[in-house]
């Protein structure tokens, strides 16, 4: 029985650890990828939203279903 609690509480601080370290490649590498992809223009985002249509949809929906 202590052997079992002796490796789950090794697993629950390796897992721990590991998820810190992930965490904190992932912010790193999003960090990056922001400023490689990071607009001229920033207020063209910030300005409001950006309206995008499916292609399913009627470019002009006067109220009819779709037939």
């Amino acid at each position: 029985m202590v052997p079992w609690i002796i490796l789950s509480l090794v697993l629950c601080v390796v897992g721990a650890v590991l998820t810190i370290i992930w965490w904190r490649v992932g912010d790193i590498w999003a960090d990056e990828e922001h400023k490689r992809f990071k607009g001229s223009d920033d207020s063209e985002t910030a300005s409001g939203a950006t309206v995008i249509k499916s292609f399913d949809s009627p470019a002009h929906d006067d109220g009819d279903p779709p037939s």
